[in-house]
Formats: C-alpha cells, sequence, structure tokens
C-alpha cells in the first residue's frame, strides 16, 4: 500500500517573516542593543526559515543546514530550530537515497549464500532497499549485519517469509543526524508535536512501521486536531 507523505513540521511562513528584524517603536532616545543574544538568535533564525523555504524549491539543503547551525550556536536550547534542523537532514537525506528498489528474493537462488551476495551487492551501491527473503536467508543476513554497522535496517515477518528494508551509502549519516536533532527537540519541549512527526515519518521511510506509528500516535495525542495525520495513522493501520 502506498503510504501518503506527512509534510516535516518545519512550518515556513513566507508573509511577513522579516518582520523578526522589525524592532517595536520605541521612544526617542531609547537605545537597541544589537549585541543581545536574543536579537542575534532571533536575526539568525529567521534567516535559517528563509533558508529552509528556498531548500523546499532548490534542493540547497547545505545552505538551510548551515544557517539553523549558526542560530542554535547562540540558543542551542530552541526546540523549534532542533526540530528544523533535523528536517533539513531528513530532507537531504531523502533526495540523495534516491527511488527505493522493492525486490521478491524467495526465489532468487536454492542457495541462501546467493542472496546475501546480491544483497551486498546492491548495498554497496546505497540508496533504499526492500526485499522479501526467506528464513534460511535471513539465518545467514543475522550474520552479514553482526559487521555491517553502517546500515539503517528493519524487518517485517509477511507470512512464513521476511521483509527487510536496508538503507545504505550517504543517506545514512544524514539521516542519524536528523534523528539526534528531532530527539534533543523531543527532549527540550516534550510536547512539541512537529518533532514526533518527524521522527515517525522517518521511521516510516526506514521500514520501522510499527515504531514510526507510535510516535505518530504521541504527535496526534498532541495536536488532535490534525486531521491529515490522523488519516496517515489509521492508512498505516491499515484501517
Amino acid at each position: 500500500m502506498k503510504l501518503v507523505y506527512v509534510i516535516l513540521g518545519a512550518f515556513v511562513v513566507a508573509i511577513g517573516l522579516w518582520a523578526a528584524f522589525v524592532l517595536p517603536e520605541m521612544g526617542e532616545g531609547s537605545v537597541v542593543d544589537y549585541s543581545s543574544p536574543t536579537m542575534q538568535f532571533n536575526q539568525a533564525h529567521t534567516v535559517a526559515k528563509l533558508r529552509f523555504g528556498q531548500a523546499q524549491n532548490t534542493g540547497e539543503w547545505d545552505l538551510a543546514i548551515e544557517a539553523y547551525t549558526d542560530a542554535l550556536a547562540i540558543r542551542p536550547e530552541n526546540a523549534e530550530a532542533q526540530n528544523d534542523l533535523g528536517a533539513c537532514y531528513y530532507q537531504k537525506a531523502l533526495e540523495q537515497m534516491g527511488d527505493p528498489v522493492e525486490e521478491d528474493l524467495t526465489g532468487y537462488s536454492p542457495n541462501p549464500k546467493d542472496s546475501i551476495e546480491y544483497i551486498d551487492e546492491k548495498l554497496d551501491e546505497g540508496g533504499k532497499f526492500t526485499w522479501d527473503i526467506t528464513d534460511d536467508v535471513l539465518l545467514l543476513l543475522e550474520d552479514y549485519l553482526a559487521v555491517r554497522s553502517d546500515l539503517i535496517y528493519a524487518r517485517t515477518p509477511v507470512g512464513m517469509d521476511h521483509q527487510v528494508t536496508f538503507i545504505s551509502g550517504s543517506t545514512v549519516p544524514l539521516m542519524r543526524l536528523a534523528e539526534a536533532h528531532l530527539r534533543r527537540s523531543m527532549d527540550i519541549k516534550p510536547d512539541y508535536a512537529p518533532a514526533y512527526r518527524n521522527v515517525g515519518a522517518m521511521y516510516v521511510t526506514q521500514g520501522r512501521v510499527k515504531a514510526g506509528t507510535n510516535i505518530l500516535d504521541q504527535a496526534l495525542r498532541l495536536e488532535p486536531g490534525d486531521g491529515e495525520l490522523a488519516q496517515y495513522i489509521q492508512q498505516l493501520k491499515g484501517y
């Protein structure tokens, strides 16, 4: 079943965004401290939001990542900025990942080692791969995974067989950075729903559908009026 894509929780408002630079009206003789951490953060955060909006059209996620990193250097305990930086890394990861590959290897070869060799060759190419495999291939795969810490891996039972999902290559460190910042956002502000939505959506992408759905349920409890998210969760659960 095709899953509806969940839009990331970094909200970029184009109209009036530069208003963060405009100071409130002040009486004659007032002095503004442009060097204050609050002023510096507000300006850096506004630039970062603009970079995010531009990257959605241009794909220049490195510029957005740099801008959010600058803002967080001033105020690392800002949950929104941590979430948005995680979203930037995740979006960059999705673009690098390319089109996912899905294959049924249950009849690939009577020798399970042949399937492992094929899996190894494909993973070296980098990207996202989902394969249906048999029990005997899974046994060898577990030994293979013991020496491959550079992979994101998920497994789901499918009848008498198994469905395994891998993400490999340059996408992996980007997704790990994304999760680190999203989790930091959740730690800073446990009731900040966008971070939960983003982690949940990323887990689903990684093939960790049950774990992702549980986190999305948490996001919905925080924002029960989010009808789009409720519909997506129902689709994940097969309702």
